[in-house]
């Protein structure tokens, strides 16, 4: 299984790498990366795209992290018309969730709803 992991905000989408806090998680649980996020980058871990590149996060299942600090709502709202995020596999086999990223716990909580 391919597992697709990124971070929204209104200006930003952001790329979650092999690096970041929660990709050395899915990496200790043995998860794959698309080969976009397969990667070790300087600096936290993460990388910015524009929301014609969302093609990075095409993975079998995608997580979309929230902290409910960056009005991402609004931004999937916006996202989730575009053509190119309507092609990602994960979204066409309904396995993309909302994952809550609790920054002062260090944890993750997976919502499972689509």
């Amino acid at each position: 299984m391919i597992c697709a992991i990124a971070s929204t905000a209104p200006s930003n989408n952001y790329v979650l790498v092999k690096n970041s806090f929660v990709g050395s998680i899915l990496e200790e649980v043995g998860l794959q990366r698309p080969a976009a996020q397969d990667v070790v980058l300087p600096d936290r871990g993460i990388f910015n795209i524009s929301e014609e590149r969302l093609d990075v996060l095409d993975g079998d299942v995608l997580f979309l992290l929230y902290t409910h600090d960056f009005r991402e709502l609004e931004t999937y709202e916006r996202l989730k018309h575009k053509p190119i995020w309507k092609q990602l596999k994960a979204v066409q086999n309904n396995q993309f969730f909302w994952s809550i990223f609790g920054h002062g716990h260090g944890t993750i909580h997976l919502l499972l709803t689509p």
